[in-house]
C-alpha cells in the first residue's frame, strides 16, 4: 500500500493547489485566510486542510478494503 508522502490542499473554488504565499516555506496558522494562485478566492487554511485530511483517509479506507477484500476477509462499507 503506498501512502503519500505529502498532502496537498486545494482550492475548494477552482480546485488548484497554487496558493499565493508570502515567501518561500511559509506556514501558514490555524484559520489563516490564503489567496488560490488561480481563481483568486480566499480559502479559509483550517477548511481546506481538514478536507485534504479527510479526502486521504478516505482512500486510505479504500485501499484497505481492497487489500482485505482481496485476502479472503468478508468487509462491510
Amino acid at each position: 500500500m503506498n501512502f503519500p508522502k505529502q498532502i496537498n490542499v486545494e482550492c475548494v473554488f477552482c480546485g488548484s493547489t497554487e496558493f499565493l504565499l508570502p515567501y518561500e516555506g511559509f506556514q501558514p496558522s490555524e484559520n489563516e485566510l490564503l489567496q488560490c494562485a488561480n481563481c483568486g478566492r480566499i480559502n479559509c487554511y483550517s477548511d481546506i486542510r481538514d478536507l485534504a485530511i479527510r479526502n486521504i483517509n478516505s482512500e486510505i479506507h479504500e485501499q484497505l478494503h481492497k487489500i482485505l477484500k482481496k485476502a479472503g476477509f468478508k468487509v462491510k462499507k
